[in-house]
């Protein structure tokens, strides 16, 4: 990634007792640093978790940045700022937790 701007990112949707409900892959261009392929990852999960899961949903990551942002996102001021506000459009469908 380093030199072309291109990485993969993975995503895997399970239940509450770990069993795997959905995965996805996809090639990313572009991009222009890992933070910012975390964040394509966590827009792409919360996407898919929103379009096919109709249950509450737990976001996890390795990356305490890009969790930093999307909890508090006018803290950041990056380059890929819009896939933060376009990953927090997507939490906007996803079900509330009951309670």
């Amino acid at each position: 990634m380093e030199h072309t701007g291109k990485a993969g990112i993975g995503v895997a949707i399970r239940d509450h007792s770990g069993s795997v409900l959905l995965s996805a892959w996809k090639v990313i261009f572009g991009a222009g640093s890992a933070e910012e392929v975390e964040a394509q990852a966590c827009k792409e999960g919360l996407a898919l978790a929103a379009k096919w899961t109709p249950r509450p949903t737990i976001l996890e990551s390795d990356c305490s940045t890009v969790i930093g942002y999307l909890v508090k996102p006018k803290s950041q001021r990056t380059n890929y700022s819009f896939v933060i506000q376009e990953a927090l459009e997507a939490t906007r469908r996803l079900p509330s937790h009951p309670g």
